[in-house]
């Protein structure tokens, strides 16, 4: 089943409802960031490890590819950038190194919370059969969350939202954006249980990590997931219609997506 015209037009009038306008940019302070003016259209504070603006990001995408922007639009909903804090000072917390060479600092125990006995939830199992799993970042990663997790709830860091070298994308490619889907075709071991907050980020979600020697792209090449595409998406109706995904009640935002929202909390 293709995607009918009405479909589109929906998806086409929800995401211009949804970006009501741009980022007040007198509020953010770039101290302390790579304040790059040449990139500073695109990403936040021109300084990729901050994640695209908003609602810049899906204004450039809605025409050209309306399904990954209603798609994207439904797991970043809620999503507030650097959780309050200004990019320099949530840098300052977060990035290991200099603005040119580091990396980001990561939570203990792969990123897995405690239970409410002080204990790290973690269930050591096999990936269910006809499960859908996405992730936000490459295929040569090890980390895994349930279809439609929103991004609040995985805790993750505000670059994995950046688009993939290829950009721009078509509607119809099996790659959008940073993010990838997949069905369980052939069940193997991973590591479940629900995410730690952090990167200012509430977490809460499901995470699955690979065992050892496992990544994202060996099980696709094994016929152990299957890639989805954003038509596989509808039509399985993982996203479809009013709603983000199965287990989320039809979208409503916030305005989340049209400041930073500094100074405020998410919940």
């Amino acid at each position: 089943m293709q995607i009918s015209l009405a479909f589109v037009s929906a998806v086409l009038g929800f995401a211009r409802l949804a970006l009501a306008g741009p980022v007040p940019e007198k509020s953010i302070n770039c101290t302390g960031t790579r304040d790059n003016k040449e990139k500073a259209s695109f990403y936040v504070c021109g300084d990729e490890r901050l994640g695209p603006k908003f609602p810049d990001y899906f204004e450039t995408r809605r025409e050209s590819a309306p399904v990954e922007a209603y798609i994207i639009s439904c797991l970043v909903n809620d999503y507030v950038p650097f959780g309050g804090m200004q990019p320099g000072d949530f840098l300052a917390k977060y990035w290991n190194g200099t603005a040119e060479k580091g990396g980001w600092i990561y939570p203990p125990a792969n990123g897995f919370a405690k239970n409410n006995k002080g204990v790290f939830d973690i269930h050591h199992q096999e990936a269910e059969i006809d499960h859908y799993l996405d992730r936000f970042g490459p295929e040569n990663g090890t980390f895994l969350g349930s279809i439609g997790t929103p991004y609040s709830k995985r805790a993750i860091s505000p670059n994995n939202l950046n688009p993939r070298p290829n950009w721009p994308i078509q509607p119809d490619a099996n790659i959008y954006n940073n993010y990838n889907a997949y069905k369980v075709i052939e069940s193997f071991k991973v590591y479940k249980g629900r995410i730690a907050p952090w990167f200012e980020q509430k977490g809460a979600g499901l995470q699955y990590m690979l065992e050892a020697g496992d990544t994202v792209e060996k099980l696709v090449s094994a016929g152990k997931l299957r890639k989805l595409s954003p038509q596989d998406l509808i039509d399985s109706r993982v996203f479809h219609g009013d709603k983000c995904a199965l287990e989320r009640p039809p979208i409503k935002f916030s305005g989340a997506l049209d400041t930073f929202l500094l100074g405020s909390s998410h919940g």
